[in-house]
């Protein structure tokens, strides 16, 4: 909690199920109602959530492999 005005509960990530999606199919759900665009994450939550996707060995290496 606290790492971001969206987020009210305690939270986790579960690398395990991070995916790649098109932006186009990220654009239509945010027109849909199913997504709503939020404020950007705090750069220093961000980098923990890389080096998590880095250090997991949940992760696809196709994830792994992207530039983020």
């Amino acid at each position: 909690m606290g790492c971001h005005p969206f987020v009210k509960n305690e939270s986790y990530v579960v690398y395990k199920r991070a995916r790649i999606e098109a932006v186009k199919h990220l654009e239509r759900r945010v027109q849909e109602g199913f997504f709503k665009p939020q404020a950007p994450m705090p750069a220093a939550q961000l980098a923990a959530i890389r080096a998590g996707l880095q250090a997991s060995l949940f992760v696809t290496r196709e994830i792994k492999e992207l530039k983020l």
